[in-house]
């Protein structure tokens, strides 16, 4: 005599039931009312009917799964009696004996075996859910959460992945929160690479959030330098310069100098430039190209000079502070270097003064360099500032002083360069 062979179905009941389904078990009195409520369900889904038509014929006992989404996220993450925990489990098991087969179910079991402290059981539970339909928020976070716990990082992105590509961006900014927390696991960055991708919808949301609100910049630029290649679109170069900023600021150069080469859009050799040049002045991210404070008070523009490109700094009377200012990188000889300029013009004020002031940013470097106040030097004066030896990245800053009186202070200069001591004497005079 053949057997016959159960269906998955019937099999994945069983198995969340823990037992076969008896008529004893059916007629318990603790689930009566739960299969009351779901059974009218049942015999609307299985006969093919619509189910607004049922409505009119029992409108008090048409179910609403909202319910039990509502009732499975009261006892999510809190501390419930063992009594209720059991209550929870039967009741949803009730349902599933008289309803057809869902996630929805399946996950309430779940949730009520974990608050008994069934861990083994839940993970179970939660799998099967998960099988049954992706498309369940709460279980794929559950199973995130708890592969996470597990250590088990590829896993608990996975189930990340299917939460954020099912749900809107509101219903999923806590899932981006958490990924961007777990930036700082090694493990985490690691398998979190793969997402780094054009093709993936939420990376943009992601990438966003990490770069403006990760504990360290370090840690999204290691991220970053993990994946294959960086998405590019005019949104995201605004977040990776957010980045490139924070890394400079949180000293964290070393990032900072793997990861500019690989930013969408940026130049290697305007790192190592001074000089007023299209790249220079455009094509990249700032601090590595020339920036220049942005309000009615002080700022800077590149200036057509009789030398070609020049850099305009101006400062309003009254006020004093960092009108432009760009990263170098000078080459790794261990020899000092020398940074040259020309004063092509300017207007004063009464105490105005402007400024060169470079900070290597490396270990035991001098804390600051800085040069004469350019407003007292000749026009078309050629001037130079020494840079010490070991200084392998610098900031070179504009400060300037509006001074008093009615107009601004304002300062040009150009044929900016940096040398290496020895390789090409220029005639300059020091201004220090």
């Amino acid at each position: 005599m053949q057997r016959r062979r159960r269906s998955p179905a019937k099999w994945a009941k069983e198995q969340l039931l823990g037992i076969r389904i008896s008529r004893g078990f059916v007629g318990a009195a603790v689930v009566a009312a739960p299969i009351a409520l779901f059974s009218f369900f049942a015999v609307a889904a299985n006969s093919g009917i619509a189910i607004p038509l049922f409505r009119a014929a029992g409108p008090s006992l048409y179910p609403d799964f909202d319910i039990l989404d509502k009732r499975d996220a009261a006892i999510v993450g809190k501390k419930i009696t063992p009594a209720k925990a059991r209550e929870h489990v039967a009741e949803s098991r009730a349902l599933l004996v008289s309803a057809p087969l869902s996630s929805t179910v399946v996950r309430s079991i779940a949730l009520g075996r974990d608050a008994l402290g069934d861990k083994q059981g839940a993970a179970r539970s939660m799998a099967i859910a998960s099988r049954l339909s992706r498309r369940d928020g709460l279980t794929q976070m559950w199973l995130a959460n708890a592969a996470l716990r597990k250590e088990d990082a590829q896993e608990g992105f996975r189930h990340f992945d299917t939460f954020l590509r099912t749900y809107s961006p509101a219903e999923t900014q806590v899932a981006i929160e958490q990924m961007v927390g777990a930036l700082r696991f090694r493990e985490a960055r690691v398998e979190l690479a793969p997402y780094v991708s054009a093709s993936n919808p939420w990376y943009e949301r992601f990438i966003g959030v990490a770069a403006g609100r990760a504990p360290k910049a370090a840690d999204v630029a290691d991220l970053l330098l993990r994946a294959k290649s960086i998405p590019d679109n005019p949104y995201l170069r605004g977040y990776y310069a957010t980045l490139f900023e924070r890394l400079i600021n949180e000293k964290a150069y070393a990032e900072a100098l793997r990861l500019y080469p690989r930013l969408p859009g940026a130049k290697p050799g305007v790192l190592r430039a001074v000089a007023a040049t299209p790249e220079t002045l455009s094509v990249g991210y700032a601090p590595a190209i020339w920036s220049f404070a942005d309000d009615v008070d002080r700022g800077g523009a590149p200036r057509e000079t009789n030398n070609g490109i020049g850099l305009e700094f101006y400062a309003q009377a009254d006020t004093i502070g960092i009108s432009g200012q760009k990263l170098i990188q000078f080459p790794a000889t261990g020899k000092p270097q020398t940074f040259y300029w020309t004063v092509a013009e300017q207007e004063t004020n009464s105490g105005s003064s402007a400024r060169w002031k470079l900070n290597c940013l490396g270990p035991k470097q001098p804390a600051e360099i800085q040069s004469v106040n350019l407003m007292t030097v000749q026009p078309e004066s050629r001037l130079r500032m020494a840079v010490p030896a070991g200084c392998e990245i610098a900031v070179l800053r504009m400060e300037m002083a509006g001074g008093v009186g009615n107009n601004m202070a304002r300062i040009v200069v150009d044929r900016l360069r940096t040398e290496t001591d020895g390789d090409s004497p220029v005639k300059a005079r020091t201004a220090r």
